[in-house]
């Protein structure tokens, strides 16, 4: 696996390496044809002198010749016969010489054959001149001679070409040969020179990639042996027709693997000797066909291992020596794919959930970076605005063309205040919107970093609505102001000049029923008037109370209600008296409350159980207490505390139709005749108001016959 990756990536330096071994091979060879062409021209050069020299002895001859016939023409003898042969032979044989050692050179072989004419028309003149000496006549002796002397002359000119052009063929030779051996010789320094350059560069950088190699090596090594992925290096096993039929285990990472074996036990041996079940399962043919085909492959499979599934990737990555095999455990990685999923899934839950929320409360968002004036808006401001999501370019500027012009000196003073000291803002103010439709906005925001960059995240929010209710409400308020005004005149009026006249009449009526004249249907005349004028000055007694319960000038304070529950006790020992009745309570807590109102509450409740109570029975009045969670109560009504206590006032008297429950605490409702029982029909609707008062709730539950149950929440 690494030698192989060595190899490849040192595949340059090799290359290199063997070009500068094959510039040296061909500077070898340059400089062997170099010594031969030299040898060469050292031997042409010996043969050029050797002519040269042949053509002196030539010219020796010739001169030889020319001397012995001089010498013979001077002392007026003949030639001697057998010296004159012998120098014609070896002429002869000289010019033979030549023309063997001229065959390669058409010029000089040429002129050779020119001498060799010449030397016989000389020799032919000699001869005939010797034979006819003393019988010739003097002018014939003299022609021949001059033909004599033009042949020598002739061989002499031919002679001396001959020679001039031996000596520049000699001359050019060393020349071309002087020029040649400094070009090659220096070729051969320069070229000797670069490729043992590039040889000594190739080695170095194949030293360093080598011990780069064994350092890298060593640090894939660990790399590998630390990661938890599983890694093995596989080369093929062929049969006798070449075919792939297994693998065996080159590397191992020292990963734990499914099976347990160390990496040191895995070395060398057979895929199918450590997995057979991979034959029978078809992954050692995908093994052999990723190989054969040259192929990668990647795969994901589950391995129930310990009775836990288990996700495994495997990948195959062949090479042509061998195929790499690669084991992730992606389990984790799965599940936290499926739960990157199913939170990606939420998530756009959440902001569909969040954009259907913002056209409910009819609220959008927005992101305003400061520096630069750029604002991101949430589809539902534009919408709010009249237009489509995204359908302008949005910033503080763009977005003043919509505030109303009277409102526009505000929206401009907090949007600097908050640009200048990056403080958040929160304001109302108004816009017209793309329709013409004014409309109140509530804006509010908080700064933060985003990006580097100073922002402002905000929301902003469409308050039409609660602004026109809270103007209706102040004109309701205002209402109710001058209604209370006028109640509190109606009090007063109430308690004196209602009660006054009461009195009065009583007091009248008290002193008629003294009268002995009177008769008794009179007198019974007498006290019906005076039970009606008492029952009118109770209900105007109750009118007040009710009317007084919700004035703001009565502070709450921690009231302890078992103390209420004495004094009610007390105030009611003579009407319990009478009626036999038995009263049972456990300890009652202390809440936040008016005194005054508790006391008539339990008052109210204890006098009603007395009242309605049956007359064929002792009257049982239980009150009990708990405290209880918010969470934990049923009943209907708005919880601003976390703990409330329950107060129960549970009678056995008479009890009532449980579908009257909700009446029975309204104005003026009774269940009984006058006759049968008094009162105003106000006792009830009193105590509710109390317990609404101290934000608490009560209600009723009744049995017909057998009593009823009085439940009251009070805020712990």
């Amino acid at each position: 696996m690494f030698e192989n990756s060595f190899t490849q990536s040192n595949k340059a330096y090799v290359v290199t390496s063997s070009i500068a071994i094959g510039m040296l091979l061909v500077v070898f060879i340059v400089s062997y044809v170099f010594f031969q062409d030299f040898q060469n021209a050292t031997d042409s050069s010996k043969i050029n002198y050797d002519e040269y020299i042949k053509l002196e002895e030539l010219s020796k001859k010739y001169k030889l010749m020319q001397t012995e016939h001089l010498e013979a023409a001077i002392l007026r003898r003949k030639l001697d016969p057998d010296k004159w042969y012998t120098i014609n032979n070896d002429i002869y044989i000289s010019i033979q010489g030549l023309l063997f050692d001229f065959r390669n050179k058409p010029k000089q072989l040429e002129r050779i054959n020119n001498i060799a004419e010449e030397q016989n028309k000389l020799f032919g003149n000699l001869v005939e001149l010797d034979t006819t000496f003393s019988s010739l006549r003097n002018s014939i002796k003299k022609k021949k001679i001059l033909g004599i002397n033009s042949s020598l002359h002739k061989i002499d000119s031919i002679k001396k070409h001959i020679l001039e052009q031996q000596k520049e063929d000699i001359s050019k030779l060393v020349t071309y040969r002087e020029e040649k051996n400094e070009s090659v010789i220096r070729m051969m320094v320069i070229s000797s020179a670069f490729a043992l350059l590039l040889l000594l560069f190739s080695l170095y950088r194949l030293f360093v990639s080598r011990k780069l190699y064994f350092k890298t090596n060593s640090l894939l090594k660990s790399i590998l042996n630390a990661s938890t992925d599983i890694v093995r290096v596989y080369t093929p096993v062929y049969d006798n027709n070449k075919e792939v039929i297994d693998f065996k285990i080159e590397y191992a990472s020292s990963a734990k693997e499914i099976y347990g074996y160390n990496s040191k036990e895995l070395l060398g041996r057979l895929v199918t000797e450590v997995y057979p079940e991979l034959k029978v399962s078809g992954e050692l043919q995908k093994l052999i066909d990723s190989f054969s085909l040259q192929k990668s492959i990647e795969e994901v499979s589950e391995i129930d291992v310990d009775e836990e599934k288990i996700t495994y990737l495997r990948r195959f990555f062949p090479s042509q020596d061998d195929i790499k095999v690669i084991i992730s455990d992606i389990s984790k990685s799965r599940k936290y794919e499926k739960d990157l999923s199913k939170l990606n899934h939420e998530l756009k839950l959440s902001n569909d959930l969040l954009k259907e929320a913002e056209k409910i409360a009819e609220m959008g968002s927005y992101i305003w970076f400061m520096k630069v004036d750029h604002t991101i808006l949430s589809d539902n401001v534009y919408r709010i605005l009249g237009y489509k999501p995204q359908e302008f370019a949005s910033s503080s500027v763009k977005f003043r063309e919509f505030v109303h012009p009277d409102d526009l000196e505000l929206y401009d003073k907090n949007i600097n205040e908050a640009y200048q000291k990056e403080q958040a803002v929160e304001f109302i103010f108004r816009v017209i919107t793309k329709e013409n439709v004014i409309k109140h906005l509530y804006t509010n925001g908080a700064f933060n970093e985003h990006d580097n960059k100073i922002t402002m995240i905000g929301i902003i929010q469409d308050v039409t609505k609660q602004v026109e209710t809270e103007l209706q409400l102040q004109q309701k308020n205002a209402e109710l102001v001058h209604q209370n005004v006028e109640l509190e005149s109606f009090n007063r009026i109430a308690s004196h000049d209602l009660q006054e006249p009461l009195r009065k009449v009583q007091m009248y009526l008290s002193r008629l029923t003294n009268d002995d004249e009177l008769s008794e249907k009179n007198k019974q005349y007498i006290e019906r008037a005076n039970s009606a004028s008492l029952r009118m000055r109770t209900l105007i007694n109750n009118l007040l109370s009710f009317s007084r319960i919700n004035r703001k000038e009565d502070d709450l304070s921690l009231v302890n209600l078992n103390n209420v529950l004495q004094d009610v006790i007390d105030d009611l020992s003579l009407t319990i008296e009478e009626a036999n009745a038995v009263l049972e309570y456990t300890e009652l807590p202390a809440v936040k409350g008016i005194e005054f109102q508790l006391n008539q509450l339990f008052n109210n409740l204890i006098s009603n159980a007395i009242k309605y109570r049956n007359k064929e029975k002792d009257l049982k009045v239980t009150i009990t207490s708990k405290k209880i969670e918010a969470i934990d109560i049923d009943e209907p009504f708005v919880k601003n505390h976390q703990t409330y206590y329950l107060i129960k006032v549970i009678d056995n008297g008479i009890g009532f139709d449980n579908n009257m429950r909700d009446k029975i605490f309204e104005m003026f409702q009774r269940l009984h005749l006058k006759h049968e029982y008094s009162g105003t029909g106000i006792g009830l609707a009193i105590c509710k108001k109390i317990v609404l008062k101290h934000q608490g709730y009560i209600q009723a539950t009744g049995i017909k016959g057998s009593g009823a149950v009085f439940t009251i929440y009070l805020p712990a």
